[in-house]
């Protein structure tokens, strides 16, 4: 669990700062955009009676100045992007780099301690499924940090990356050269598109060890982009691997 944490220190502390400055700065903003519009219908209902004249008295300046400070935190709320992640695809890769560091069977006592489960269920799992990178518009407007994956979803990452340390993971071959590539280009960052090709060659082998990655010199975060990107065209065979 150490390990775990350590990897989102290391992968996701700008991440996770930019989702709370991004969810405080819009809670704040809505409060002041409240403050000031009950303020003026106060100001306004108040002088109602009153001759109209008396509204030029009002201390406009003080308004606008609070209404520019509103549109100025709302605009930085909205400026700050998450990552572009989801947070259960962060947490899922946390879960498979520390299995792969510390090993998959004690992360998994570890679960079974704090969930007080005694029998992990692996049915139906499905990496594209629970650790999808896509996100919505909703997410990068208003960023969750409470959606955690299940205890079973964390379990089946630690088998997985298990797996891919003794046996290796087995890969379909249903795409050809060309297509397979594009495919593989979206689990890189740009400055790391040419680990694309190993990639591939590695693919076309119908098994991908964790010997043959790390000979390549892929980084322990691209490993599980890899694995969910091919798991995303059905082309990762995760749960004949073990």
């Amino acid at each position: 669990m150490i390990a775990h944490e350590l990897v989102h220190l290391k992968l996701d502390a700008e991440a996770r700062t930019v989702e709370f400055l991004k969810s405080e700065l819009l809670k704040f903003s809505i409060y002041s955009f409240l403050f000031n519009f009950f303020s003026l219908i106060g100001i306004l209902l108040f002088h109602l009676t009153e001759d109209v004249s008396i509204l030029v008295d009002l201390d406009l300046e003080s308004l606008v100045m609070s209404l520019s400070l509103f549109l100025l935190i709302l605009s930085i709320a909205i400026g700050l992007e998450p990552d572009v992640r989801t947070l259960s695809f962060r947490e899922m890769r946390a879960n498979f780099i520390a299995s792969l560091v510390a090993g998959g069977r004690w992360m998994r006592e570890a679960l079974s301690k704090i969930y007080g489960v005694k029998e992990f269920k692996y049915t139906g799992r499905r990496l594209k499924d629970i650790s999808s990178p896509e996100i919505s518009l909703k997410d990068l407007i208003f960023p969750s940090m409470k959606r955690h994956p299940e205890v079973n979803d964390r379990a089946f990452i630690t088998h997985l990356a298990d797996a891919l340390l003794t046996e290796g993971l087995r890969v379909s071959k249903v795409l050809d050269d060309r297509s397979l590539l594009k495919v593989l280009l979206r689990a890189f960052p740009a400055d790391r598109l040419y680990m694309a090709a190993k990639a591939a060659e590695l693919v076309k082998r119908g098994i991908i060890s964790m010997n043959d990655l790390r000979e390549a010199g892929f980084k322990l975060e691209e490993i599980f982009s890899l694995l969910v990107v091919l798991d995303m065209e059905n082309l990762l065979e995760a749960e004949k691997s073990f």
